[in-house]
């Protein structure tokens, strides 16, 4: 029987098939494990409790048939980022180069510009109570009846 050892370019669900793949591996440790696509993470909280973790997680990859990268690994830092955010010791914090892009970003004109701004927004969902009652101003103006030029109304910067 022929069968795909890797998956092909150009399939279309291809890459759901394989976050779900991945996160089906990880149920038996998601406790401690987390996965982004094909970036995972083991997260502990004393050095221990780490070597365990990072050995039940090896076990659990081999076992499912998938291999790792080892150039692309970083094992027992205290810090390092992980998805846009610093994660090590039992705590994580935004990537701070986040808040210079917000910053930085001048008032959206359009709809399509104010929903990736708030797509941006929706990155620090998790640190900001609330969340969904501080956005609704803005995720109101992407409705079908708000015009397509978002009506600002009233002067003021140009910057959000």
């Amino acid at each position: 029987m022929w069968e795909w050892t890797r998956t092909p370019f150009g399939l279309r669900k291809s890459g759901g098939t394989f976050v779900r793949v991945i996160q089906t591996v990880l149920i038996p440790i998601r406790d401690f494990t987390s996965s982004f696509v094909d970036d995972m993470d083991v997260g502990s909280h004393n050095w221990s409790a780490h070597m365990c973790h990072i050995d039940q997680f090896l076990l659990v990859i081999k076992s499912s048939g998938l291999t790792i990268n080892l150039l692309k690994c970083e094992f027992a830092k205290p810090e390092l980022k992980f998805v846009g955010q610093y994660v090590g010791s039992g705590w994580r914090h935004p990537d701070p180069g986040k808040f210079q892009a917000i910053r930085d970003m001048q008032r959206p004109i359009t709809q399509k510009q104010l929903r990736s701004v708030l797509g941006l927004f929706g990155y620090f969902r998790e640190y900001i109570a609330n969340y969904a009652a501080h956005a609704k101003p803005l995720t109101d103006l992407t409705l079908k009846r708000v015009p397509h030029i978002i009506p600002w109304g009233g002067g003021g910067a140009t910057s959000l």
